[in-house]
C-alpha cells in the first residue's frame, strides 16, 4: 500500500490519496491496512470492486483473491478501470490456491502479495520443559493476536510506534505473531533472539558464568536500540527485563508498555517486576499461552488480587480448566492448585482435553470474563521437583 501510495504520489501533496479496499478482503488485512494508512494521509474506501466507481482521486486498489467468502471471482474489468485512471492494483492472494488459478499478474495486477502459512509450516514452542510441540497452522495466529490487539492501551502501546521483542524468535509461532500484532497496531518490531534451551543446558552444566555472558549479549543489544530508536512497547521474558532495567531507564528510553511471559511468576516477584522495576509508570501485561491455545490475557492487578496474576483462555477457541492430576474428569476446587488442561476448537484445529505441561489455581470467573481463570501457572510438578527454566 505504501509502496504504491509514493509511486503515485511523487511530490509531498498527494493529488491521489485514495485506496479503494474491497468489502470481502480478510478482516485482519483490512485492519492493518486502516492502521496503516492513517499516519501517512491516505484514505481508505471501503466497497464492492463490481460497482465501485473509482475516479482521478484514487492511487489504487486493494482485491482479495480468493476473497475472504471463498469466491474465486472476475477482476480483469476492475482492474482495467483503476488502470485506466492510472492507478495501480494490489492483489492479496492464497499462494496454494495460485496452483490452479489464474495468476493476479496475468490479470492485470501490479503486485500480488501471500503468505507462504497457507502451506501449513509447522509451529514449533516448548520453551525449555520439553519436546517442542508442532501444529500445523495458517491465520488462527493472526485471528488471537489481532483480538489480543483490543485488550491492550494506546497509552502503553502507542500505534505506529515500534516495539521490540527480546526472547526466544527462532522457527516459533511466537515471533510471526508478535510481529503480527505490532503491525495491526500500525507498528514495526525489532527483534532480539534468544535460545532458551541453550541457557538450561549452561545452567544444568553449572556453567553459570557463560550463561551471564549470553545475558549480558542479549541485553546489550537491546539497550543499543533503546539508545537510537523510537520504541514503545516491550516483549520479553521476566529475568531479561530485569537485566535490562539495571543496564538503561526504560522509561525515559521510551517504554511505556511491557508484555511479560515465558516463566513462572510468583507474587514476590511480580510485586518487584511492577514497583521496583516498571517503577508503577509503565504498563505491564503478563501473558500465558502457547501454539496450541493463543493467547490468554491477564486481568488487571487489583489491591486484593496481592500480585497474584490470574489469566483467561479465549474462549470459545480455547478452554482452559484446572484437573485433578490424578483423576483429570475432576475440576479442583477454586482456589486450588491442579494441572492445566486445554481443549482448543477453531476451524484450522481441534483438540480435547490435552494435559499441559504446566499446574495452576484455578479461579473464579472475573469481569470482563465469564469463565474460569488460572492463577500463578507454573511448571508441573514444581514442588516436587526442581524444574530449570533458564531465563526464558
Amino acid at each position: 500500500m505504501a509502496l504504491a501510495f509514493h509511486h503515485i504520489n511523487k511530490s509531498d501533496i498527494a493529488t491521489k490519496p485514495k485506496l479503494f479496499v474491497d468489502k470481502n478482503i480478510f478482516k485482519q488485512t483490512r485492519d492493518v491496512l486502516v492502521t496503516r494508512a492513517e499516519p501517512i494521509g491516505i484514505e481508505i474506501v471501503v466497497g464492492d470492486f463490481l460497482t465501485a466507481a473509482i475516479d482521478e482521486t484514487y492511487f489504487g486498489a486493494m482485491l482479495q483473491y480468493p476473497n475472504s467468502n471463498g469466491a474465486v471471482e472476475d477482476q480483469r474489468a476492475f482492474i482495467d478501470k483503476v488502470h485506466s485512471v492510472d492507478g495501480l492494483v494490489i492483489v492479496a492472494t492464497d499462494l496454494l490456491a495460485l496452483t490452479l488459478l489464474t495468476p493476479p499478474g496475468e490479470l492485470g495486477a501490479d503486485i500480488a502479495l501471500g503468505s507462504a502459512q497457507r502451506f501449513g509450516v509447522p509451529m514449533g514452542f516448548g520453551g525449555t520443559t520439553g519436546m517442542p510441540k508442532q501444529r500445523i497452522g495458517w491465520n488462527d495466529y493472526k485471528i488471537d493476536y489481532s483480538e489480543f490487539s483490543d485488550k491492550i492501551s494506546d497509552a502503553h502501546f502507542p500505534r505506529g510506534v515500534a516495539w521490540l521483542m527480546m526472547g526466544p524468535t527462532g522457527p516459533r509461532r511466537l515471533r510471526l505473531a508478535i510481529e503480527h500484532l505490532a503491525h495491526v497496531r500500525g507498528s514495526s518490531c525489532y527483534f532480539i533472539d534468544l535460545d532458551p534451551r541453550f541457557v538450561k543446558k549452561l545452567i544444568s552444566n553449572k556453567q553459570f558464568d557463560v550463561a551471564r555472558q549470553y545475558m549480558e549479549h542479549v541485553v546489550d543489544q537491546a539497550v543499543l536500540i533503546l539508545k537510537n530508536r523510537k520504541v514503545a512497547g516491550l516483549f520479553t521474558t521476566p529475568k531479561l527485563l530485569e537485566a535490562l532495567a539495571e543496564k538503561i531507564d526504560i522509561y525515559e528510553a521510551g517504554i511505556r508498555g511491557v508484555f511479560c511471559g515465558g516463566t513462572t511468576m510468583l507474587p514476590q516477584y511480580v510485586r518487584f517486576i511492577v514497583e521496583e522495576v516498571l517503577e508503577n509508570r509503565i504498563g505491564f501485561y503478563p501473558t500465558y499461552g502457547n501454539t496450541l491455545m493463543g493467547l490468554a490475557a491477564s486481568v488487571p492487578l487489583t489491591p486484593e488480587d496481592q500480585f497474584s496474576i490470574t489469566y483467561y483462555a479465549p474462549q470459545p477457541r480455547a478452554v482452559l480448566r484446572v484437573v485433578d492430576p490424578n483423576n483429570t474428569a475432576q475440576t479442583v476446587d477454586y482456589d486450588t492448585w491442579g494441572r492445566v488442561e486445554l481443549t482448543t476448537l477453531t476451524k484450522e484445529f481441534f483438540m480435547p482435553r490435552f494435559l499441559e505441561r504446566d499446574e495452576a489455581i484455578r479461579r473464579k470467573p472475573r469481569a470482563p470474563y465469564p469463565w474460569d481463570g488460572v492463577a500463578e501457572v507454573r511448571p508441573f510438578g514444581a514442588m516436587e521437583k526442581k524444574i530449570v527454566e533458564g531465563v526464558y
